[in-house]
């Protein structure tokens, strides 16, 4: 069995709790996008103004946390990009015009320099995020690894339905 069919077995699996599939999402994606370090699951809320962290794993400090927000006037260039694109791929995340607006209240004091985001979309309507972050050094994501995150949030999408 390939690693996507084990993800899609692992998520379905309706013996499984919501919060370990989440993990085996971020576990997964983690795998499948070796030079990300920190992944985590959003959703998005409030007419897509709002994002809410399902859950988010550090390998680097190997902490599990949720519950985080992101609100969209103080992101707006990073939701513009991400809604209309469904991706961000900023490598020098700090400097990148989509998502330097994070420097000071998400970047900087989580150590984050490079980020990939895909949306997942059950029924292709934008419902939330998968992001890949590096943190603590600069990493050029390959575009093996978009494909990946774009198989993942394929996959996944299929959970996350509403």
């Amino acid at each position: 069995m390939d690693a996507l069919s084990k993800l899609s077995v692992a998520i379905n699996d309706p013996q499984t709790e919501i919060k370990d599939k989440l993990k085996k999402v971020c576990e997964f994606t983690m795998e499948a996008v070796p030079l990300a370090n920190r992944v985590s699951i959003w959703t998005f809320l409030k007419c897509k103004t709002e994002m809410h962290c399902l859950m988010c794993f550090d390998a680097y400090t190997n902490e599990v946390s949720s519950g985080q927000v992101l609100i969209k006037t103080d992101f707006v260039d990073y939701f513009r990009s991400l809604l209309a694109n469904n991706v961000v791929n900023a490598p020098d995340a700090r400097i990148h015009p989509d998502t330097r607006c994070f420097n000071e209240k998400y970047f900087e004091p989580n150590n984050i320099y490079s980020l990939l985001d895909y949306i997942y979309d059950p029924e292709f309507e934008p419902c939330g995020v998968i992001c890949c972050e590096s943190v603590g050094r600069k990493v050029t994501w390959v575009s093996a690894n978009v494909d990946s995150l774009r198989e993942i949030a394929k996959l996944s999408s299929q959970f996350f339905k509403h």
